[in-house]
């Protein structure tokens, strides 16, 4: 089980590293890194048959 102070560790490992990447990166690679993760979750959704446990499919596309 994890443990509050891991969690708090986590998040702000989490902010860290979104301040470090509005610091460091450009607009246009911010937003290259934000697709690839968009593709990134779309095959995670592809390859897992859209799992509703994990949270991959969106309410509208159950149908």
């Amino acid at each position: 089980m994890i443990t509050f102070q891991q969690l708090l560790a986590m998040k702000w490992s989490s902010e860290q590293l979104k301040i470090y990447i509005e610091n460091t990166l450009t607009a246009e690679q911010i937003i290259e890194l934000n697709n690839q993760g968009v593709e990134h979750l779309k095959s995670l959704k592809s390859d897992m048959g859209c799992h509703q446990q994990l949270g991959l499919l969106d309410p509208k596309d159950d149908i």
